[in-house]
């Protein structure tokens, strides 16, 4: 079956486009060599004055493949305006998110009649109130109307810096690692990160958090930046470097060895929207590499590797435009503003397996500050099936694999593990773990038992209580047909024993639980449970939600859960899957509790 185009699939539906543009007092003309050989709809078009609130517009739409489903992109190469339009391109952005604003009962007409207009006027406007209109507000950063970035490589800044407006130029050192960019776009990536911006004079103005720069690998660049008074409206890698060279009139940039090849490094500062007309500094970063040429297919490694650029003499100058990305505290705490307090909160985890390790991952994602992480046991290789940590942590302890996983995720989150051994019985002479840990536990916010062993549950619960820290649990049973979370605070009325009771007396259900045998892999000492983490992290991810919801409160950015217990089920009596379905449950003192003093 041959793939028809739209206009052929929905044939009255061209005519009915032109129609309506024509009804608009819009002269059409559909390009045929275009629609022949490209199988693409190109309309030329003369807008009059009256849709474009200004003069008469040449413009061009351009309708995509799968039109009417997606609406179609309108340009105007003759127009020039600082906001809505793209400077190379030239479409204008006539809807803020197509694909949630446009219904496939729209045309083009209508969308020149009622958004054209308003786009112009809001896009020749300086002031924000009067450049806004029915769309989101949003800021059109300069730097990612860039089309010629090279492939799989990125330089990091932070997007807090505030360089002093006065500093036009000066030495920048960057930590670059990988392969020098080519055409092959499945090489490794290049990754780059600033770790200093200075003068000539010796001042530093900003460097990279300590965080951050202990995650980035390979060699020190030395390199030039300066400051432009706009963005280089030209796209094009070896246009930025000549504008910054330009306006750098005090230094050359410096010539280093990098990877068989003589490299240099400059960056430019410009003005850029960060927020819906809110400017501040933009960057760009031009790696140059000298005389390079590209080798030969025949001088791939043998396991299939990309190219290897080499200095060749007489070679032409290669310039690669590298993307910029901000990765600063600010940067990436801001997609969850609602749990920023979760920065200056320290957490122990107890429990690095297949629960504790998700709850560790994605507790350093909603930007905890502190993570401890205790476990002695070691990430066998069958454990990745349902554990969070990759093939590259197996072999070492769970601890330190989570440990390691954490920061390479949450950068700004400080991680620490220990291999103690905590509810069991300790070798004769040897001093109790669970006791050093718990008076460093006095000083932490919440200590979380991913053990899912109820004896240590008992155990960490009456420390938590005596040290005077909230306990939360979380547990799945045998076949992750069910789990359960439970929260006891600082001031709770009642304790882990009273929980115990409500659920021998059934207040409390416990969750399902399949009635398959445990397995024991080869090698194991013991039986295992069974259950995939696509059902175990939905244990996991409650646990989060619950920590975090706690962590913030009274910082006034989220709400208690309203439950002390949540029992969840993911499949019935009969052993069949369900929707996951939780209940929670709100607790007192168990009548036959007398674990209270």
């Amino acid at each position: 079956m041959s793939f028809l185009p739209w206009w052929q699939r929905y044939p009255e539906r061209l005519q009915w486009e032109i129609s309506e543009l024509q009804a608009l007092g819009v002269v059409c003309r559909v390009d045929e060599e275009k629609r022949t050989e490209n199988q693409t709809v190109v309309m030329e078009l003369s807008v009059p004055g009256v849709l474009t609130g200004t003069a008469e517009l040449n413009m061009t739409a351009v309708f995509p493949d799968y039109y009417p489903l997606v609406p179609p992109k309108v340009f105007a190469a003759d127009l020039e305006m600082p906001h809505h339009l793209n400077p190379f391109s030239k479409e204008v952005c006539l809807l803020g998110t197509p694909s949630e604003e446009w219904g496939t009962n729209g045309s083009l007409a209508q969308l020149l009649r009622d958004q054209l207009p308003e786009a112009i006027r809001a896009g020749l406007s300086d002031d924000h109130e009067g450049a806004e209109w029915n769309e989101k507000p949003q800021a059109e950063p300069y730097g990612a109307y860039y089309t010629t970035y090279a492939s799989a490589a990125m330089v990091l800044v932070d997007g807090s810096w505030s360089i002093p407006e006065d500093a036009v130029h000066g030495p920048i050192e960057i930590r670059l690692a990988g392969p020098l960019p080519g055409p092959d776009v499945t090489a490794a990536r290049t990754l780059g990160g600033v770790v200093a911006v200075g003068s000539d004079t010796g001042q530093t103005y900003a460097t990279l958090d300590n965080q951050l720069q202990e995650l980035l690998e390979g060699q020190l660049v030395h390199g030039r930046w300066s400051r432009l008074t706009s963005a280089v409206n030209v796209d094009d890698a070896r246009a930025i470097w000549d504008a910054g060279q330009k306006a750098d009139s005090s230094g050359s940039t410096r010539e280093e060895s990098y990877q068989g090849c003589r490299i240099q490094v400059r960056a430019v500062l410009f003005p850029e929207e960060t927020g819906p007309r809110k400017v501040s500094d933009g960057w760009a970063f031009v790696l140059k590499v000298r005389g390079a040429q590209q080798q030969n297919n025949k001088n791939k490694n043998r396991r299939g590797g990309a190219p290897r650029p080499v200095s060749v003499s007489g070679g032409a100058d290669q310039y690669h435009l590298l993307r910029t990305g901000r990765a600063g505290r600010s940067d990436i705490r801001a997609r969850v503003p609602e749990h920023l307090p979760l920065a200056t909160k320290k957490v122990a985890i107890i429990g690095a397996g297949a629960i504790g390790s998700a709850v560790a991952v994605h507790l350093g994602r909603a930007g905890v500050g502190h993570l401890f992480v205790i476990d002695a046991d070691v990430l066998e290789p069958g454990n990745l099936v349902r554990h969070s940590a990759s093939f590259d942590g197996v072999g070492l302890l769970k601890a330190a694999a989570v440990a390691r996983l954490v920061r390479s995720v949450a950068p700004y989150t400080q991680v620490v593990f220990n291999p103690a051994y905590v509810g069991g019985s300790r070798p004769q002479g040897e001093p109790d773990p669970l006791r050093q840990i718990s008076e460093e536990l006095r000083s932490y916010h919440l200590l979380i038992d991913a053990s899912a062993d109820r004896g240590t549950q008992r155990i960490l619960a009456t420390i938590a209580r005596e040290i005077g820290i909230p306990y939360l649990s979380l547990e799945a049973t045998n076949g992750a047909w069910g789990g359960m979370v439970a929260y006891i605070g600082q001031d709770s009325s009642w304790c882990h024993s009273c929980l115990e009771w409500f659920r021998f007396d059934k207040t409390i259900p416990d969750p399902a639980n399949s009635p398959v045998a445990y397995t024991q892999p080869v090698g194991c000492a013991q039986p295992t449970f069974t259950g995939a983490s696509f059902d175990l992290e939905e244990v996991s991810l409650q646990a989060v939600r619950t920590a975090a919801t706690q962590l913030s409160a009274g910082d006034g950015s989220a709400a208690t859960p309203g439950f002390d217990v949540a029992v969840m089920e993911l499949r019935n009596e009969a052993g069949e899957r369900t929707l996951p379905t939780w209940n929670g449950y709100n607790l007192t003192r168990h009548a036959e509790c007398t674990a209270h003093p």
